[in-house]
């Protein structure tokens, strides 16, 4: 079950960390959304929501109590980054995500994308799964609860570490 509450610890995570960066720079996820929806006041409508969402999420999803609620929540951010990602794509347009600012360098429709809505669509399933485990942060030793989530965090920066290398790697390749 320890597989099952390291999950939800990465979701917890990742929907922090996204949050506390567009948080930092709401203008450039405002610009990013208004990209994507024409309507300057719908986009920041919707750049404010989807922040909410993503606090909330990152709160729901830890907690027994509420992880269904915070599986809700990150079924409809999944289902709204897979809606974004192909208008883009049929918009023919490329505009860097934003996801989690300058943390990572991404696009928006591109293959990458896919793989990740993928992966995480197959953790939220694996959440909804093994559904009837009870486990949350409330229920679980603190030092497993720390070690999860400093584990979390160690994934997370591997993933930015990992995506910083490809980019510089283009970069240098292209550059010569």
């Amino acid at each position: 079950m320890e597989l099952i509450f390291f999950i939800q610890c990465f979701f917890s995570v990742m929907f922090s960390i996204s949050f506390i960066v567009k948080l930092k720079n709401i203008s450039g996820f405002i610009e990013t959304v208004s990209s994507i929806i024409s309507n300057l006041f719908v986009a920041k409508i919707s750049a404010y929501f989807f922040l909410i969402l993503e606090a909330l999420a990152a709160i729901t999803i830890a907690f027994n109590t509420t992880k269904l609620f915070g599986e809700v929540i990150i079924l409809m951010l999944l289902l709204a980054f897979l809606i974004s990602n192909l208008l883009v794509q049929f918009k023919k347009q490329k505009i860097k995500c934003n996801c989690f600012g300058k943390l990572s360098e991404e696009f928006l429709g591109d293959k990458v994308s896919y793989y990740r809505i993928t992966v995480l669509g197959l953790l939220l399933g694996t959440l909804i799964f093994f559904r009837r485990s009870q486990i949350g942060i409330e229920l679980v030793p603190l030092n497993t609860t720390l070690n999860l989530f400093l584990s979390s965090i160690a994934v997370m920066l591997t993933y930015f570490l990992i995506n910083t290398y490809i980019h510089l790697m283009y970069m240098r390749r292209n550059k010569y």
